[in-house]
């Protein structure tokens, strides 16, 4: 989800440039355990690129050797995750795994 940032009461903002920030979340529901990647629109854009890149910084970060399957529910938005980035991100993980 992309936010602005900060949240204002006053319309003046309207008129002024906002910051935006956008806000990507996993959840290990094994681990009961949830992880929030947030970043603003200077650093990088919302697209299928920076999903694939969130994905691959868990799986490096929070998946070890043991780990046979691993399981990913999406909301099928189709800019964001079902597309050639991340699906090549995850043949290239499965193949080094």
């Amino acid at each position: 989800q992309c936010l602005p940032t900060p949240v204002l009461k006053t319309n003046m903002i309207f008129y002024k440039k906002q910051l935006w920030t956008d806000n990507k979340t996993i959840r290990d529901i094994r681990q009961k355990t949830t992880y929030c990647y947030i970043w603003h629109k200077a650093l990088g854009e919302h697209r299928s690129n920076e999903v694939a890149s969130i994905v691959d910084k868990y799986i490096e970060d929070n998946l070890t050797n043991s780990i046979e399957h691993l399981i990913t529910y999406s909301d099928t938005c189709s800019d964001q995750n079902i597309n050639v980035a991340l699906m090549c991100m995850l043949a290239v993980k499965l193949i080094h795994h």
